[in-house]
């Protein structure tokens, strides 16, 4: 092979060896390019996630129990017995007394309407029957369905009633337990249902139950081991809504 034919050959596999080059590098920057564009989607997703989460989080309806109390409920108005010799009564009507309706009172805590919100309270005695995982099942009773509640708004809607007497001998020998929940959403799309649960085991009772006028001071311990959670921590407790 002369000399001019072999310079021509090694020119050749420098410019085939240029073009491998050349392509190896423009593979390499198109793969640097789609890694650059998936890492940016992957990041701006997780941002507008973040974002959005940190926006459900300042502005989502978020129930709390603010006050569990006992209201007395007044029957219809009797008339007393007819004054002697009369066939009518000339004393004014006397309103008889039928018991003491327990009210937990709901605040939305949040900065926007809770919508579709339930809510349902049971109350047992003695607490010595009540087993471990009683507040995952509710007594006789119906759910009150309160609706729509605003921002920072309360309910005052009453569950169920007890009479003077069961309230007399609550106040005498301390032993019932409340338990309850309220569900339900909040106004942001694609936003899941909340709970929110209660457990109160009543310490004493100060006032009279047999007096419609008196102001019952009813007094709570927190039950200690289950029935006081929210959301995910209901979920961890084993409660299925």
């Amino acid at each position: 092979m002369t000399m001019n034919a072999e310079h021509s050959q090694n020119e050749a596999n420098n410019r085939q060896g240029r073009i491998k080059r050349l392509f190896t590098q423009i593979r390499v920057w198109e793969a640097l390019t789609f890694l650059a564009i998936a890492l940016t989607a992957e990041i701006a997703y997780w941002q507008g996630s973040l974002t959005r989460q940190a926006l459900e989080s300042g502005q989502r309806a978020f129930v709390v129990l603010r006050e569990a109390k006992f209201s007395p409920i007044i029957g219809p108005a009797v008339l007393p017995p007819a004054v002697p010799g009369t066939q009518t009564s000339t004393n004014p009507p006397v309103a008889t007394q039928i018991g003491w309706q327990f009210i937990p009172v709901w605040e939305n805590a949040g900065n926007t309407p809770a919508i579709e919100l339930i809510s349902r309270a049971n109350l047992y005695s003695p607490n010595t029957l009540l087993l471990p995982g009683f507040t995952k099942a509710d007594l006789v009773g119906d759910n009150i369905n309160i609706g729509v509640l605003g921002p920072k708004a309360t309910t005052n809607f009453g569950h169920f009633l007890e009479n003077k007497d069961a309230m007399i001998g609550m106040k005498n020998a301390p032993s019932a337990t409340l338990w309850g929940w309220a569900t339900y959403k909040d106004i942001l799309p694609g936003t899941p249902m909340h709970i929110t649960r209660f457990c109160y085991v009543i310490q004493w009772i100060n006032g009279d139950p047999s007096d419609i006028k008196s102001d019952l001071d009813v007094r709570y311990q927190v039950c200690p081991r289950e029935g006081n959670c929210t959301d995910q921590e209901c979920k961890a407790q084993g409660y299925t809504w």
